[in-house]
């Protein structure tokens, strides 16, 4: 088995939320530009820390041994990936850690990400996985159970959020206006008032305004999460669905979907030249310079097979596929 993939099996062991958060859109694009600025390919190295197959204080000679970097630019580089992808990446998980006695975050600070998160990080977070939405609820719910003052600071800043929802034409009061969340609540409002909605108010809204009927099935299932988001903070905890707090939840939750995919095992082509050279060693005995060469060949042929197969169990565009092509690549080359 070769190093990254013993990295990635012991990255599937990690909890959910972790490994989502490590294979998230902001922590993906935050590589990518490092990668593009300093010639190189960090997927790896981030693999190897959240593993601890590596520590901070061994990032710059990885950067040096693997990508023939001078030292003093190795540090330049592992100075910006500590500070631009570690902490953010920490941040980010002390923030999800879902044992509140060991969260090092303070109650105000965990406010100020929440409020951050309901003011102008909504769209991002309002579409992630269920697993990290379990854990941002948790949070939330800890949060407004202890302070039932923090309802409206939370309704303000999700009223006052400008980050634009849907793309079609949208007007309030009969004027063309921009579909920002703001703008959608407060279509919302005028007209069905603010009062406690149930889901039938909800479905109505959804399939009768006229600003609602222009949206695409993708849109509206987006509309529809911003408004049961906003009955779950508004209303709470009047709007918690069940008597169990197990239940409760601030995003909605579409529990049952299952975006997981698997694969058969497919062969790469690599299979084929493992067989060839199989083939060229029987013409030679075992022992003999020859021989042993082909060995090598095919022990590296193997290796690189069993990436190509490790391969397909990943979309494209995840961190586990970006680390393991590279690896592809990186072994290709030397060949």
């Amino acid at each position: 088995m070769t190093n990254i993939e013993r990295t990635v099996e012991k990255f599937n062991e990690l909890p959910a939320y972790v490994k989502l958060t490590v294979d998230s859109e902001v922590i993906k694009s935050k590589i990518t530009f490092l990668n593009k600025k300093y010639k190189v390919n960090l997927f790896v190295l981030l693999f190897f820390i959240v593993t601890n197959e590596l520590d901070y204080d061994g990032i710059e000679n990885y950067i040096v041994n693997e990508f023939e970097k001078e030292p003093e630019e190795a540090k330049i580089i592992a100075d910006e990936f500590r500070e631009s992808v570690l902490s953010c990446l920490e941040k980010r998980l002390r923030f999800l850690l879902p044992d509140p006695e060991k969260n090092e975050i303070k109650n105000g600070e965990i406010k100020n990400i929440i409020l951050g998160i309901l003011n102008k990080d909504l769209i991002n977070e309002i579409n992630n996985p269920n697993e990290i939405l379990d854990e941002i609820n948790f949070q939330i719910l800890l949060v407004l159970t202890e302070d039932q003052s923090f309802v409206n600071k939370a309704e303000k800043e999700l009223y006052q959020n400008q980050e634009r929802l849907t793309n079609k034409k949208f007007s309030l009061e009969e004027k063309p206006k921009s579909p920002t969340v703001s703008n959608w609540l407060k279509d919302f409002i005028k007209q069905n008032g603010t009062v406690m909605f149930d889901n039938i108010v909800l479905m109505k809204y959804m399939t009768e305004s006229e600003n609602a009927k222009k949206l695409d099935k993708d849109e509206k299932d987006l509309l529809k999460k911003l408004l049961l988001l906003y009955r779950n903070i508004k209303f709470f905890p009047e709007s918690m669905l069940s008597d169990n707090v197990d239940d409760w939840e601030i995003f909605p939750v579409e529990y049952g979907s299952n975006d997981s995919i698997t694969f058969s095992n497919v062969k790469s082509e690599e299979e084929k030249k493992i067989n060839e050279l199989k083939k060229e060693k029987l013409n030679y005995e075992q022992g003999t310079l020859e021989s042993e060469v082909i060995n090598e060949e095919i022990t590296y042929k193997k290796e690189i097979e069993g990436l190509k197969i490790m391969l397909k169990k990943y979309k494209p565009g995840t961190l586990e596929y970006s680390a393991i092509f590279e690896e592809i690549k990186k072994k290709e080359t030397e060949a």
